[in-house]
C-alpha cells in the first residue's frame, strides 16, 4: 500500500484524540457493566490500576451521579443494577469511540493495552464469532447501514455473546425501551422474520425481547442505502415535501427536484422518527460547531427541517440528527454548484452517503481535471464492489489496498483539496511515465 500525504497523519491523530482518551468514570462503568455480581473497592482499584483511596473517592461521586444504575451495599461492594438492555446500551456507548477501521480485533487489542483489560472478558474466539455474525446480518436485503453503524452492530452482538455466557437473563425488558404491543413495520416486510432466523441460526438469542430490540436497533441506525426506497418515500413524502417547500420559502434555494436529496432525506427522517418512538437517541462523534462553521447553508436548511419535524411529530431532534440533516442538505447544495471531471478517484467516507457526496462534489468542483466516480463505504470497498480507479480519497484511517491512498478530513479545507490535486497529478505523471517506458 502506498500512502500519499503522509504529513496528514499528525493532524489525523490529533483529530482522533477524543476517541482514545478514557477517564476513570468510563472505566468504572465498563467494569461494572461487565460484572454480574458485587465488586469490592479493592477489586476495583486492582483491576483499574489505581490506589484504593483514589477509587473510593471517585466511586462516591460516581454512585451519586448514577444512583439509579449503581447499587452500593455495605460489606458487599457495588454492582450495576440497571436492566439488561440499559447495561447493553452502556457497554456499546462506552466502547463505540474506540472501535475504528476494519480490524476490530486489532482495535480491541489496542484498547486492552492502553486503557482497560477488555480481553479479560472477551476471548479471541468470541470476537471472531461476533464479527462473523455481524457480517451475516449485514447481508440483509432491505438496507445497508453506514460503517459506524456496523461498529455498533458488532458491539451489540459481542456483548450479547458475553451476556449469554455470563448468564444475564434477569430484568431483560423495561418500559423504558419497549411498548407492550410489538408489530414489525410494513415498510420492511419480512425483515423481522429473517432477523429472527439469523439470531436462532447463530445462537445469539431465542428471546423475543432480544430479537425485538435488535430489530428496532437496526432500523434506528443510519442507512447507507435503502433498497425498498419507494415504501419509505411514500411514508415520508409529506414531511419531505413540507421541509423542501419551507427551505424554498425561507432561504430561497429550490431543492424540490433533487431526487438524491429526496431519497436520502426520506430515509433519514424515517430512521429518526422510528428511533424517537422506540429507542433512546443514537450515537454521533461529529461536533456541531465544526460542521456549522464549514457548512452554514446546510445547517440553516437543517434548522428549517427541525422546525417542521417538531410541528409534525412533536419531538426535538438530537444534535446528531441535525448534523446528519445538514450533511444531506449540503450535499444537495454542492450538486447545485455544478460538476466537472477527468482522472478517476473514489471517495471512502465512514459517515455515509450524504457526507461522502459533499466530498465528491467539492473535489469535482475545486479540481477541474479529475473524475470522481462516487462515494462508498468501507464495507463496499472491502468487498470490491467499487469501480476501477487511480486512487482512493478517504476519511477512514485503515484501508488495505495497493492503490494510492490520500487521507482527508470531513471538513475538506482548501489545504486538503490542494493536497489531493497535487497527489492526483503525481499519479497521472507516474502513469504517463509507465506508458512511455512500455
Amino acid at each position: 500500500m502506498r500512502i500519499e500525504g503522509a504529513d496528514r497523519f499528525p493532524e489525523l491523530m490529533s483529530m482522533s484524540l477524543p476517541r482514545f482518551e478514557m477517564d476513570f468514570e468510563q472505566k468504572l462503568l465498563l467494569l461494572l457493566v461487565l460484572h454480574k455480581d458485587f465488586l469490592i473497592i479493592q477489586d476495583i482499584a486492582d483491576r483499574l490500576l489505581v490506589s484504593k483511596s483514589y477509587a473510593e473517592k471517585q466511586l462516591s461521586l460516581i454512585i451519586r451521579k448514577y444512583s439509579g444504575d449503581i447499587q452500593a451495599q455495605r460489606h458487599y461492594g457495588v454492582r450495576y443494577v440497571a436492566p439488561q438492555l440499559k447495561r447493553r446500551d452502556t457497554f456499546v456507548k462506552i466502547m463505540f469511540p474506540y472501535l475504528f477501521g476494519e480490524d476490530y480485533g486489532f482495535a480491541l487489542r489496542q484498547f486492552h493495552q492502553l486503557h482497560f483489560p477488555i480481553l479479560d472478558y472477551f476471548s479471541e474466539d468470541q470476537i471472531l464469532y461476533a464479527r462473523r455474525a455481524s457480517r451475516r446480518i449485514l447481508e440483509m436485503k432491505w438496507f445497508r447501514i453506514t460503517d459506524e453503524s456496523v461498529q455498533i452492530v458488532f458491539l451489540y452482538i459481542l456483548f450479547l455473546i458475553h451476556s449469554n455466557d455470563v448468564g444475564y437473563r434477569e430484568e431483560l425488558g423495561s418500559a423504558e425501551y419497549f411498548e407492550k404491543d410489538f408489530t414489525p413495520v410494513n415498510e420492511f416486510e419480512g425483515f423481522y422474520e429473517w432477523l429472527q432466523s439469523i439470531m436462532f441460526e447463530w445462537r445469539l438469542s431465542e428471546s423475543e425481547t432480544d430479537i425485538q430490540y435488535f430489530y428496532k436497533m437496526l432500523l434506528s441506525l443510519q442507512k447507507q442505502e435503502i433498497f425498498y426506497q419507494e415504501q419509505v418515500l411514500a411514508k415520508m413524502s409529506s414531511p419531505v415535501e413540507a421541509i423542501l417547500r419551507g427551505i424554498r420559502e425561507r432561504i430561497g434555494v429550490d431543492l424540490c427536484q433533487d431526487v438524491e436529496l429526496i431519497h436520502g432525506l426520506a430515509g433519514h427522517l424515517f430512521t429518526t422518527v422510528f428511533r424517537e418512538k422506540y429507542l433512546k437517541p443514537g450515537f454521533g462523534l461529529i461536533t456541531m460547531a465544526s460542521l456549522k462553521r464549514q457548512y452554514p447553508l446546510g445547517f440553516d436548511m437543517a434548522v428549517v427541517a427541525v422546525d417542521y419535524m417538531r410541528d409534525m411529530y412533536q419531538f426535538s431532534m438530537t444534535n446528531a440528527d441535525i448534523i446528519s440533516l445538514a450533511l444531506h442538505f449540503q450535499a444537495a447544495v454542492e450538486r447545485l454548484k455544478g460538476k466537472k471531471g477527468n482522472p478517476r478517484i473514489i471517495v471512502i467516507c465512514h459517515l455515509g452517503k450524504a457526507a461522502g457526496s459533499i466530498i465528491c462534489s467539492k473535489l469535482e468542483r475545486k479540481i477541474g481535471d479529475i473524475e470522481v466516480l462516487g462515494s462508498y463505504s468501507l464495507q463496499e470497498f472491502k468487498k470490491g464492489v467499487v469501480p476501477e480507479c487511480d486512487c482512493v480519497v478517504t476519511t477512514e484511517r485503515i484501508i488495505q489496498t495497493k492503490l494510492p491512498v490520500i487521507y482527508i478530513s470531513l471538513a475538506l479545507p482548501e489545504s486538503e483539496i490542494k493536497k489531493v490535486a497535487e497527489n492526483v497529478r503525481k499519479i497521472q505523471n507516474y502513469h504517463s511515465l509507465e506508458q512511455i517506458t512500455l
